[in-house]
């Protein structure tokens, strides 16, 4: 997932929105779009920002994940 929150007006689904699912953990903080075909979680959009989204990068067009600089998260500690 990047670290960065990408703005709406940066941000396309190339797919019908009718092809994902959306799942909510406890807290509903966040909408975390799925996959329905295959599982995979490509975006997710926080719900007190709803115009800012955190993107799956293996799902970008053109970005090859073995050139990016992997930065470790734990969203469990670091909110």
């Amino acid at each position: 997932m990047s670290l960065a929150y990408f703005p709406a007006n940066q941000f396309n689904v190339n797919i019908p929105l009718t092809q994902l699912g959306l799942y909510h953990w406890g807290d509903n903080d966040v909408d975390h779009y799925f996959c329905k075909n295959c599982g995979i979680f490509p975006f997710n959009r926080v719900n007190i920002d709803t115009e800012k989204f955190r993107v799956n990068l293996g799902c970008v067009d053109g970005v090859d994940i073995d050139q990016l600089t992997i930065q470790k998260f734990n969203g469990r500690d670091e909110l």
